[in-house]
């Protein structure tokens, strides 16, 4: 009984190098040359207990994605390292049961996305479907909790206990599950192929009650980090790393003091048109990162108050000082697009319209303050 080897479904035997399995399979026609690997660990009971048909269905839908699957097992952990480094691969797929590495050295050398596909230990197919819960907890913390934390992604179900006898448990695989593992799998080696300049990125990050209120602080595990000022740092290393990403702020103060000039200075809230996506365009920075600059830096609300603020302190000052001037023409030269949407806004910060907020100055009443905002 070997203690390590390439496994294959089409081979009762085990192959002990990577070059003699690429050659069986090269004498089966399912090797092929130049495409991407995908290297799966399992475990070495799986093949001596033959319980291998999640893994099968693994590698015929890999195999139909057209990429090149190798299953690896061993019974240590140096043997392990050395089959799957000189596999080279694209991709890791750990199928092992809760398994832990000894550090994370071998994971940063091939830098490859890990994924983590869940065959289950707790549940049979049928009682996960039926279970609104989803995954029982025992599986939640060996495939999930656990392998977190060495980076593990993708964690789809693709398999379920179907026996447990006698302390061997045999598993059969979920088709839909198979095929959209297969799937990422493809995905994330694609995206692992692409130049850094070409890729997109989506950065989430906690936020309480819309920025007024305990403000990027999270719960209490999240040990209150500061989220602002990690975005702050990271943003230059991904510009380092070839991502494309102009005009970085030096700080969130700085990209506040941009935003305040293109208002101020340069007025774009003129623009009908302006939303929080061409600003940031004008900006040269990202639109989320303008998005909370403005809620939370400058404490609005939203955009649109952000935006009438500015467009609402021009027009009550020419009202003022342009008595002669038609309330339309301030309204459409402020920036906005009619009568009706200014008539609004006006009434809801002043209290009155445009009109008899005129016809009051005229009048030499005390200058009108407007009402309180709640940012």
């Amino acid at each position: 009984m070997p203690d390590f080897g390439y496994y294959d479904p089409a081979r009762e035997e085990a192959i002990e190098t990577f070059d003699a399995y690429k050659d069986f399979k090269r004498a089966r026609h399912r090797w092929i040359e130049g495409a991407p690997v995908a290297a799966l660990i399992i475990q070495q009971s799986f093949w001596v207990t033959h319980d291998t048909k999640v893994i099968d269905a693994q590698v015929a839908a890999l195999e139909r994605h057209r990429i090149n699957p190798v299953v690896i097992f061993a019974d240590r952990e140096n043997i392990t390292r050395d089959l799957l480094r000189a596999t080279h691969p694209d991709l890791i797929v750990e199928d092992r049961h809760g398994s832990m590495w000894d550090s994370r050295a071998l994971l940063e050398e091939l830098d490859a996305p890990y994924l983590r596909p869940i065959s289950m230990m707790a549940s049979t197919i049928d009682e996960w479907r039926k279970d609104p819960a989803g995954l029982a907890s025992r599986d939640v913390g060996m495939f999930m909790t656990l392998q977190e934390s060495w980076g593990t992604i993708e964690p789809i179900v693709v398999g379920g206990m179907v026996v447990n006898i006698a302390g061997f448990q045999m598993h059969e695989p979920v088709p839909d599950g198979i095929e959209k593992f297969a799937r990422r799998a493809e995905s994330w080696i694609r995206l692992r192929q692409t130049p850094n300049p070409r890729k997109k990125l989506a950065i989430v990050y906690y936020n309480k009650s819309l920025g007024k209120g305990d403000l990027m602080r999270g719960s209490p595990t999240g040990a209150f980090l500061d989220g602002p000022e990690s975005l702050i740092r990271t943003l230059p290393r991904l510009q380092a790393q070839g991502y494309a990403l102009d005009h970085v702020p030096a700080t969130a103060d700085a990209l506040i003091t941009r935003i305040r000039d293109a208002m101020e200075v340069r007025q774009l809230y003129h623009d009908e048109s302006l939303t929080v996506a061409s600003l940031a365009r004008a900006l040269g920075s990202q639109e989320y990162r303008v998005r909370r600059a403005i809620n939370q830096g400058l404490g609005y609300r939203n955009f649109n108050d952000f935006l009438h603020r500015y467009r609402l302190d021009e027009a009550s000052a020419r009202l003022r000082s342009q008595p002669h001037l038609p309330v339309l023409t301030i309204a459409l030269d402020v920036g906005f697009g009619s009568i009706g949407p200014f008539n609004r806004a006006f009434r809801s910060r002043f209290g009155c319209t445009p009109t008899e907020y005129r016809g009051r100055r005229a009048a030499s009443d005390p200058v009108l303050e407007p009402q309180a905002l709640t940012p």
